[in-house]
């Protein structure tokens, strides 16, 4: 595996490489608290065939930190994105993976008119986007059937940290009071950093993006999973573009069940290629 760094609005990105060079590109994107190590074992089974690239996003493992919470818009995870790709793809579009926060941020490149043109295919796991989430929740809320309101009071259920992290003071306090984070596989001092993703995240231009339409989808949830409920993704099932699997697993199927989501992503690129080879 090959490692470099590359700069992008004031930080710089830690970059990894695996894989044969002249194969179809995979990005993976990790989420919250996570560094670039949670795709290792996913990593082992696509290289043999497909290159694949990670990389720290802004204030995890060895990429470095924004100045302020500011840094960490939406705007400039997206920058990030397209200077990894200006520097690993910068003529190819890729198959863009993410997980968490990184499946938040690929359904906002998906629908971005810059962005999206790059991409071959696009797959989520175990987080909707903001746009998206907001959309089943209006939804859920205009149309109020027994049905509806369950789904909605289970996943109110699961967000309970989404308020929490708003607290200012505590959960860094909480963060660094637990020693090592039994959660993620990065740091206590990175899930600190990190809580600027929930804060600079939450107004309406971070959460306008739509669902991104043509581009070919992929969405792989848990059944288990104690922080989004699968029930998010219902309203995507039923666009011709995405395909929503569920997995009898929780929130870290990429450590967990690494084969499978490799599997789901091998498919896809698969199939996405064969279509433009035809």
């Amino acid at each position: 595996m090959t490692s470099t760094q590359v700069g992008s609005s004031g930080v710089r990105l830690q970059l990894s490489e695996r894989g044969p060079a002249d194969a179809p590109t995979v990005v993976l994107v990790h989420g919250y608290p996570d560094t670039l190590q949670l795709w290792d074992d996913v990593v082992a089974v696509l290289a043999d065939e497909l290159r694949v690239v990670v990389y720290d996003v802004r204030g995890a493992g060895r990429s470095t930190a924004p100045a302020d919470r500011s840094g960490y818009a939406m705007s400039h995870l997206l920058d990030d994105l397209r200077a990894v790709l200006d520097a690993v793809a910068p003529t190819r579009r890729v198959h863009l993976v993410g997980h968490d926060w990184g499946a938040i941020q690929g359904f906002a490149a998906a629908s971005d008119e810059s962005l999206s043109p790059r991409l071959a295919s696009f797959t989520a796991i175990a987080a909707p986007g903001l746009g998206t989430a907001r959309a089943w929740v209006a939804r859920r809320l205009a149309e109020p059937s027994p049905r509806h309101l369950v789904e909605l009071a289970g996943q109110l259920g699961r967000s309970w940290y989404l308020a929490a992290f708003q607290v200012p003071v505590l959960p860094e306090l909480a963060l660094r009071t637990m020693g090592d984070l039994p959660i993620g596989t990065g740091g206590v001092e990175d899930a600190v950093r990190g809580l600027g993703l929930y804060r600079a995240n939450r107004s309406g231009e971070a959460t306008r993006a739509p669902v991104p339409t043509g581009l070919p989808v992929r969405i792989i949830a848990g059944r288990r999973d104690p922080f989004v409920s699968p029930r998010v993704f219902d309203d995507l099932a039923s666009l011709p573009h995405v395909t929503v699997t569920e997995v009898d697993g929780g929130h870290w199927l990429p450590r967990t069940h690494p084969e499978r989501v490799a599997r789901h992503v091998r498919d896809l690129v698969t199939e996405v290629e064969a279509g433009a080879d035809g």
